[in-house]
Parts: C-alpha cells; sequence; structure tokens
C-alpha cells in the first residue's frame, strides 16, 4: 500500500474477505470499497485494486477488480464480480453491472455503464498522473495537518 491515500469519510470493509490496494492508489471523500461473502459465479469474492487508480468520491464498489491507471468518476458503482481492466476511465455517476468485463483503453459511461469510446494515448497517460497528483496532495494535507487537536490554540486565547 505505498504511497496510498484513504480521504475523509472513506470506508474499507474487509470483513468477509480481503481487499487488496496497490501502489499510489487513492480512495476518494466517502467512497465504500465492501465485499460479498460469495459471488454467484464461484470466482473469490475479494476486492483487487491495481496500482495508480483512483476512486472517485462517493463511489461504491463491491468484490470487484480493478486492474493498472483507472480512473473511477465520482459517484461510479462497481457491481460485484466485475473486473476492469488497466487504463479504462468511468465516466462520473457510472453504475457497472454485476460481473461486467470493461476492457482495456476504453471510456464508459451511464447507467447502466456502457461503451462510450477508446481512449487515446494521451489520456491513457494521463492515468498514472493523475494518482500520483492525488499522491502529491496527499502529502501537503499531510504535512498541513495537526498531529493532535487544535483545542490548545483556544486555550491558549
Amino acid at each position: 500500500m505505498d504511497k496510498c491515500s484513504f480521504w475523509y469519510g472513506s470506508i474499507v470493509r474487509a470483513d468477509i474477505n480481503s481487499i487488496r490496494f496497490g501502489f499510489c492508489t487513492n480512495v476518494q471523500d466517502r467512497a465504500v470499497i465492501t465485499t460479498q461473502s460469495e459471488l454467484d459465479n464461484g470466482y473469490p469474492a475479494d476486492v483487487v485494486i491495481g496500482n495508480y487508480v483512483t476512486v472517485g468520491h462517493g463511489s461504491i464498489l463491491t468484490s470487484c477488480i480493478i486492474q493498472d491507471e483507472v480512473l473511477i468518476g465520482a459517484g461510479s458503482v462497481v457491481g460485484a464480480g466485475s473486473i476492469v481492466e488497466s487504463k479504462t476511465i468511468l465516466a462520473p455517476g457510472s453504475v457497472v453491472a454485476p460481473g461486467t468485463l470493461i476492457p482495456s483503453g476504453q471510456l464508459w459511461g451511464g447507467n447502466p455503464a456502457v461503451f462510450v469510446k477508446n481512449l487515446d494515448d494521451g489520456q491513457k497517460s494521463s492515468l498514472e498522473k493523475t494518482a500520483e497528483g492525488h499522491f502529491s496532495l496527499a502529502e501537503e494535507h499531510k504535512e498541513e495537518f495537526l498531529p493532535y487537536g487544535t483545542l490548545y490554540q483556544q486555550a491558549e486565547k
């Protein structure tokens, strides 16, 4: 979980099955990542999230596989048993039906999520940079955040 960041109100529930995060992944505010006890197809119901993944604000991921360099737009839902292959973008508010395979290098959006277009090289190369940008922001935020509460400031006045 090197260079990973988990933002305010995000929830990671690995009480039923395991959740694994790759390098430089960020889970933004109010996102929820959880697992089911089992999948209908018999595959493991774990969550596996690859390297350089950005999970947008308020998204919900359940027992799915997210490969490397993926951007999951804010408010998206990825259903159980789904696989999102590398270098892919889910538009904000997308709802990926359970068991869906989203091929590498594509933009998907809508409810239910459908193929929109193939990503160009610039869009694909931006995915790693986006995740690194969130890590840099997390580092800045960590430096600014006090390791203890701020009530003492009021007491000193």
